[in-house]
């Protein structure tokens, strides 16, 4: 079986930009330039910690022509943060306070079902609570909520393989040829070791 893989952080990031009505650049992944825009709302995902290896596996399928495929499979569990954020707006409103409850229902939508059926990924059913960490950004409180929710996917690859049991070198000993009471010589003893 084989299927399309996608970063789960890039693929959170999808689902927050369409279900959420949000311009790309508005959601960003960690480690990238950027400039924190001043009107608006603004998100950031990242992982957090390690990410868990579930399940691996490696298998010898028919490539249809007489050969193997080796099939190598990987299941992972990633911690993903997602944090929205704004400055207050003219009018006097802040789109990071207001819009932050829309995170869980991007998360659950039929969109997000359909993308994680598509890249044979799963996204826990309910995000972790939301922190706010705002913070003074220069002159500015810059208005901060933050959430982290758990992903498991699954990442493949094939490679040709001529390595299978039939093209292992070796002979076969048969039970006539077989010679249990051949003597082996043992090591020398060394006198120093004792």
């Amino acid at each position: 079986m084989s299927f399309l893989y996608r970063e789960p952080a890039k693929i959170i990031r999808d689902i927050l930009i369409e279900e959420m009505d949000l311009e790309p650049a508005q959601i960003l992944l960690s480690n990238q330039k950027f400039i924190i825009p001043t009107v608006g709302l603004y998100g950031v995902v990242s992982y957090l910690g390690p990410a868990n290896v579930i399940c691996r596996m490696s298998e010898l399928v028919p490539d249809g022509l007489g050969g193997q495929i080796e099939l190598q499979s990987v299941t992972m569990q990633h911690v993903i943060e997602i944090q929205l954020m704004a400055y207050n707006d003219p009018e006097g409103g802040n789109q990071a306070r207001a819009r932050f409850g829309e995170i869980p229902m991007a998360l659950g939508s039929i969109f997000s079902q359909q993308i994680q059926e598509q890249y044979a990924m799963m996204i826990a059913r309910h995000p972790s609570g939301f922190t706010d960490a705002s913070f003074l950004e220069e002159t500015e409180m810059m208005t901060r909520y933050s959430t982290t929710i758990k992903t498991q996917s699954v990442n493949q690859k094939q490679k040709e393989s001529d390595q299978y049991y039939s093209t292992f070198p070796g002979a076969l000993v048969y039970k006539d040829d077989y010679q249990p009471n051949i003597q082996i010589p043992a090591p020398p003893v060394n006198p120093l070791a004792a």
